[in-house]
């Protein structure tokens, strides 16, 4: 059977097929292009939904019936007249029109196109985002401590900016920090008067108040397991016992 005596045969069986049944056709085209779009779509951020629908006759033309696919933000219309035959197809990038067809077109060339198309949606796909990897308990736990605390203001001290961190805990600077060496006034022996070190007062009106609101913070936001200490020089300590 010679070549031109097969691409006849093979237009008239198209032919055959969308006249005796123009809804299977398109629901064969259809699982077709899902087929194809499995693998770009195999991905949790994007996308795939193909449906069919009948539309009722409107204006003397119709009754359609229309296929959609969506991809991500792509969309792919395949309209088909039921009365005529005629097949007509657009698709859209947001605003953007891809491919359209004029409605003379029949089953085989919306095949044709679409599968232009559809090539051309998997090449704008958006790149894939990277997993975020998953946290270990430990590190779930210092970075809810982190969160609870950062940017927290304190009546004692003010606002917490966090310092350095490490794999146990980390420190934070009181916007309004007292050191304990320069904290009060004592006298020397023979009268003189000095500055700072005064520990009484240092634990009473900073460090333990400070403190105090530090583990309500993390008790608020239902962080637990971390030992809170100020230290000399008025920082603060949160850290996980070793």
């Amino acid at each position: 059977m010679n070549r031109p005596l097969n691409e006849k045969l093979e237009a008239l069986r198209h032919a055959l097929e969308e006249a005796v049944d123009p809804k299977k056709a398109l629901t064969k085209l259809l699982k077709a292009a899902e087929k194809d779009l499995k693998s770009a779509a195999g991905r949790p951020d994007v996308g795939l939904h193909i449906w069919q629908e009948t539309r009722e006759a409107r204006g003397g033309y119709g009754p359609y019936e229309v296929g959609y696919i969506m991809l991500a933000n792509f969309k792919v219309s395949i309209t088909v007249d039921l009365t005529s035959g005629d097949v007509s197809m657009g698709a859209q990038s947001g605003p953007h029109t891809l491919e359209s067809m004029s409605s003379k077109g029949t089953m085989k060339d919306a095949s044709t196109r679409l599968k232009k198309v559809l090539a051309r949606l998997k090449d704008m796909l958006p790149a894939a985002k990277p997993e975020t990897p998953k946290l270990s308990d430990k590190e779930a736990k210092l970075a809810a401590m982190k969160s609870a605390l950062s940017g927290r203001v304190t009546k004692t001290g003010g606002r917490l900016i966090l310092g350095s961190t490490d794999a146990q805990g980390a420190d934070f600077e009181p916007q309004h920090r007292q050191r304990l060496d320069h904290y009060g006034t004592s006298y020397s022996d023979d009268g003189d008067e000095q500055e700072g070190w005064d520990s009484e007062g240092w634990e009473d009106d900073y460090a333990r108040p400070l403190s105090k609101e530090v583990e309500a913070l993390l008790a608020a936001a239902g962080v637990t397991g971390f030992v809170v200490d100020i230290g000399e020089k008025g920082h603060v300590y949160v850290q996980l016992p070793s």
